[in-house]
């Protein structure tokens, strides 16, 4: 018999298990716990408990956090994907150290049904998002992501997991909304695959203009909209909300550290900020409320899927913990 939604686990012990487990860890290109992180686990920990049966997508999976968390909390299948192979392998390790029946999985082994794919519960597998609607034919019930933030000038080494999931492009064209990897996102993953009924946890930094604010120009800084008039601007989808006022939606802090990158995320980060198509108004580079530290403001998007091309925003999941 199903345990009723109060008995589900928290997603708090999984979290202090993965930072237990990076903390000892001796490889430090790895992606540390943001608070993007972290605020999207409290939300998976509060979806309904009769879905935890089905087919879980983690969609970056990066240090594999959520694919963790997802499979601690029930459910039956859970795949982490990652463009970033280094990244794939580490997550895979750290899932088995910490008890779970994980495994790798080929792109091409993923196009079957999850019942077919073995024994583990939880499967890593090396794949871009926007090959995931070519790979993957199972639609998942829940799909989770973290995308990444930050725009890149000068090179950065690609091989490192933890600069593809800081970095998502370069500034030589930053307003192109299609380079997005939240439209990419949406795009390729979401609305292909989230079966209807299902749960998408997703993000949303406040960084990029082409992200955050309908039609930027390129000589001004626009103004911060609510995801969901973003969506019905990219892709004409019908989503229902009860408030669409981006203050109540960007709610949350996010710290600017270095990500372990030192001073090339910093030359990155000061050389994007001179670009004025790049970063939203929603970017503090330097708050006194913050200690003096550069932050800037997040939300966290809990969509239900009630139509092929018709959403809810779900906001009895949020938690300001």
């Amino acid at each position: 018999m199903p345990l009723p939604h109060n008995s589900a686990p928290s997603p708090v012990t999984a979290l202090a298990e993965v930072q237990d487990d990076l903390d000892h860890c001796a490889d430090a290109t790895e992606f540390p716990l943001s608070s993007m992180s972290r605020k999207i686990a409290h939300f998976i920990g509060r979806l309904t408990y009769c879905r935890r049966k089905g087919f879980a997508l983690d969609v970056g999976t990066g240090s594999g956090v959520h694919a963790i968390i997802l499979s601690k909390m029930g459910y039956s299948c859970v795949l982490g994907v990652d463009s970033n192979a280094k990244a794939v392998d580490l997550a895979l390790r750290r899932a088995i150290r910490l008890g779970l029946p994980a495994a790798p999985i080929s792109p091409n082994e993923i196009a079957g049904h999850p019942d077919g794919w073995g024994n583990a519960k939880v499967w890593f597998c090396p794949s871009p998002l926007q090959e995931l609607n070519r790979l993957l034919f199972h639609r998942p019930d829940v799909i989770v992501f973290n995308p990444p933030s930050f725009f890149f000038k000068s090179p950065v080494n690609a091989s490192s997991p933890i600069s593809t999931g800081v970095y998502c492009g370069s500034v030589v064209d930053p307003l192109d909304v299609q380079g997005s990897l939240l439209y990419q996102f949406f795009g390729s993953v979401v609305l292909p695959l989230l079966a209807i009924g299902g749960d998408l946890v997703c993000s949303w930094p406040g960084l990029e203009r082409r992200s955050v604010e309908i039609d930027p120009m390129p000589d001004q800084a626009g103004s911060s909209v609510h995801p969901a008039s973003m969506l019905a601007h990219w892709f004409g989808l019908n989503i229902a909300t009860d408030d669409e006022d981006p203050a109540n939606f960007y709610k949350y802090t996010a710290i600017i550290s270095d990500y372990g990158l030192g001073d090339a995320f910093w030359l990155n980060f000061h050389l994007a900020q001179e670009d004025t198509r790049c970063y939203s108004e929603l970017l503090f580079p330097r708050d006194s409320l913050n200690g003096d530290r550069a932050a800037f403001r997040f939300g966290v998007l809990h969509l239900t899927r009630t139509g092929v091309n018709s959403f809810t925003v779900n906001s009895a999941g949020e938690s300001d913990e």
